[in-house]
């Protein structure tokens, strides 16, 4: 593949980075995923996160972690939703666990079936998940009383660390 670039001004030109950057963009658009990938940080600091409901608490390479609690005929539930380039699918449920340095608590999902969903412009998944919840664990995720939360499910995991 072969790329022509075109200088108006022939004295300067322009710095490795620079063009290092608009080359990335360009196979991006042809859909290189490992280009996709480079950037990743930039992904997750993007529009997408802003228009997602409930609280950032964790965040990861794997992407960001969101939740919030709803009630319903007086159970409560964690709402979790996860933006990431991760596929989650499963048919038997997933399991949270908080881990701090005193007491770590795990909870489990009441949703059984889980499966991300795609979304094309902007290359991610978008995977939401409802956990049965406690009052005294819903106090211990408001005071951030953890430093890490690993959502396992079949024989994966992915970990997340506390948002400051």
């Amino acid at each position: 593949m072969l790329f022509f670039i075109y200088l108006s001004n022939f004295d300067t030109l322009p710095d490795k980075e620079y063009m290092f950057k608009k080359i990335d963009k360009v196979l991006a658009a042809f859909g290189n995923k490992k280009t996709d990938e480079s950037d990743d940080a930039a992904f997750f600091a993007g529009d997408i996160a802003t228009n997602i409901e409930g609280a950032k608490i964790a965040t990861s390479q794997h992407g960001q972690f969101f939740v919030g609690v709803q009630e319903i005929q007086g159970y409560k539930f964690l709402e979790v939703i996860i933006i990431s380039r991760t596929n989650i699918k499963t048919k038997r449920g997933a399991t949270l666990i908080f881990s701090n340095t005193n007491s770590p608590f795990t909870i489990v999902s009441d949703t059984q079936e889980i499966e991300s969903d795609f979304f094309k412009d902007v290359n991610c998944y978008m995977t939401q998940i409802s956990f049965n919840i406690t009052p005294k664990e819903i106090a211990r995720i408001k005071k951030k009383d953890f430093e890490e939360i690993r959502l396992e499910y079949k024989k994966k995991a992915l970990s997340f660390k506390k948002v400051k």
